[in-house]
């Protein structure tokens, strides 16, 4: 398939709970609404999400969550969300919700915490949070879930561990989506990065949380408004008995003390070589300090099926609540499917 026109969205705030719902399509007829005595009932919602705890091979508890699509919907492979290094599977709820819905797609997607962040246990040796641990990880949750095709959405980290099942298990994959990040990470933005884990803030209340995530990101995330910073804060923090904290486990941190500003930039292409194979969505944070319009145009360059999107307003990394953005990633889903249907 060529490589498609680069895209540009606007993440209009709040945009998600005001989305149209998107046209069905013939697949999709399964789940039409029903008439009977002359009215035509609406379609049924998807059941309420179901939260499991699944063990890893170290017995190291790993929280997942999964939105249904509503009853009756046709067979597609699962989505599969992954998070970013100290993020948690709550940043994919409207996502979720969307793309499992009707004027989503009818999908089956699969959030979760890695160890150590949200839900999840945290590991009593912090050298276990690496990429080929978290990767070995979603590999077993794959399997307790029995899932054999999946298309990942990856954020930041998630990317790379995306890859990283492109080179383990590529049979795996159906498609992927990267959300701001790519083969070639900028050291700027892993310093940034670094600096946030070692001093987090630490606000008393979800008000306050939501202002001091404001002042220190309003200018790569304009396009947040109040509703926006409070729903982020809720997703970055957790209550605890000493107060509100950042939801991961501190010694985190210690995996980025390696980490500093004249750093050579990490890359990993042998990796992104492994997604060949699948089509790949690019989504690249109009401010990003993660991922260059440089490393796109080389993706693009190096992958035949590549599509790339810019989402204008965001900062590192896009949350992936807009109804622009939200339509493309269902868009690309089903163009993915068409593009290599579902073993039979």
């Amino acid at each position: 398939m060529a490589t498609k026109q680069a895209e540009t969205a606007t993440a209009p705030a709040a945009a998600a709970k005001s989305a149209r719902p998107a046209p069905e399509s013939a697949g999709d007829k399964k789940s039409a609404p029903r008439r009977r005595s002359g009215t035509i009932e609406p379609p049924a919602p998807p059941p309420p999400p179901k939260e499991q705890s699944i063990t890893a091979q170290d017995g190291v508890k790993l929280f997942v969550k999964t939105y249904a699509p509503p009853p009756n919907s046709p067979e597609k492979p699962p989505v599969l969300c992954l998070p970013g290094l100290s993020r948690n599977g709550r940043d994919f709820e409207e996502l979720a919700t969307w793309l499992s819905s009707a004027e989503g797609g009818r999908r089956r997607i699969i959030t979760l915490d890695y160890r150590g962040r949200g839900r999840s246990g945290h590991d009593r040796r912090w050298q276990n949070y690496t990429l080929a641990t978290e990767t070995a990880d979603i590999i077993d949750i794959m399997t307790a879930l029995n899932i054999e095709h999946t298309h990942v959405v990856g954020t930041s980290r998630g990317g790379l561990i995306a890859m990283l099942i492109g080179a383990l298990r590529p049979g795996l994959l159906k498609s992927v989506i990267l959300n701001d990040v790519g083969p070639r990470v900028e050291s700027q933005g892993l310093v940034r990065i670094k600096r946030m884990l070692n001093e987090p803030p630490q606000p008393a209340s979800f008000v306050e949380a939501a202002g001091m995530l404001k002042r220190m990101l309003e200018a790569v995330f304009p396009v947040l408004t109040q509703e926006d910073w409070e729903a982020y804060a809720h997703r970055t923090f957790v209550a605890t008995d000493k107060g509100l904290a950042m939801d991961f486990d501190p010694k985190l941190a210690k995996t980025l003390d390696p980490i500093e500003a004249d750093t050579p930039t990490p890359e990993a292409w042998h990796l992104f070589e492994t997604l060949k194979p699948v089509p790949v969505l690019c989504l690249r944070a109009e401010h990003s300090d993660i991922l260059s319009t440089e490393t796109v145009n080389k993706m693009r360059r190096r992958h035949a099926n590549f599509t790339t999107m810019t989402v204008s307003g965001m900062g590192h990394a896009p949350m992936l609540r807009d109804h622009a953005t939200m339509s493309r990633i269902s868009e690309f889903l089903g163009e993915a499917e068409i593009a290599q249907p579902a073993a039979a």
